[in-house]
C-alpha cells in the first residue's frame, strides 16, 4: 500500500482552530508565561523556608552511605512547596484581568478580613495582584473620608479600620 505524502487524510477541510475542542488550554497554561510566574513562586516560597531547606536535606542525607537515608523529610518539604505554590497561584490566577473599580474592592474586601491592625505588606500579601502604589492611593483615600486611620509612620504603620464604615461585600 503507497499512502501519498502531502495529501490530507479524512476530509479536505482545515480544521476550525477556534472551536472548543481544537482549542488546547492545557498547552497554553504551561507556556512560558506560566512556568515562569510558577517558577518564581517556587523560588520565593524556598527562600522564605531556606531554613527548613536546608533541614530536611540533612535529616534525609544521614545514614546515606550506609544505604539507610529516610528521604520522607525533603520529599515531605517538596511537597509542602508545590502544594503552597500551587495555592497562591491559584489565587493570583483568579485574580488576573479585573473589571475597572475591582482592585479597589480587592483591598477593601482585604481590609474588612484583618481582625485588628494590619500593615501595607499585610495587604499586599493579601491582594498580590494589586501594586503597592495602588494600595497606598486606597489607603490614603479611605483615611481621607475617615473610614481607616495610620497608627505610626514608616513601611511598617500599623493601620485600623474606625468603626464598621467600610461596606461588606
Amino acid at each position: 500500500m503507497v499512502i501519498p505524502v502531502g495529501h490530507p487524510t479524512g476530509t479536505d477541510k482545515p480544521k476550525d482552530k477556534y472551536k472548543p475542542e481544537n482549542i488546547h488550554w492545557e498547552k497554553w497554561l504551561i507556556s512560558g508565561f506560566f512556568r515562569r510566574k510558577a517558577l518564581k513562586i517556587i523560588e520565593r516560597i524556598i527562600e522564605q523556608s531556606k531554613d527548613r531547606y536546608y533541614e530536611t536535606l540533612e535529616q534525609s542525607s544521614q545514614g546515606w552511605h550506609e544505604g539507610k537515608n529516610d528521604p520522607w523529610p525533603y520529599i515531605n518539604y517538596v511537597l509542602y512547596t508545590l502544594k503552597t505554590a500551587y495555592h497562591e497561584f491559584e489565587e493570583r490566577v483568579g485574580q488576573l484581568k479585573s473589571p475597572k473599580g475591582a482592585k479597589t474592592e480587592l483591598i477593601k474586601t482585604a481590609i474588612n478580613s484583618f481582625p485588628g491592625e494590619f500593615t501595607l505588606s499585610d495587604l499586599e500579601r493579601a491582594c498580590p495582584s494589586v501594586s503597592r502604589d495602588m494600595i497606598r492611593r486606597v489607603l490614603r483615600e479611605l483615611q481621607r473620608l475617615r473610614e481607616v486611620e495610620c497608627l505610626g509612620r514608616g513601611p511598617g504603620a500599623l493601620w485600623k479600620k474606625r468603626g464598621n464604615t467600610l461596606k461588606r461585600g
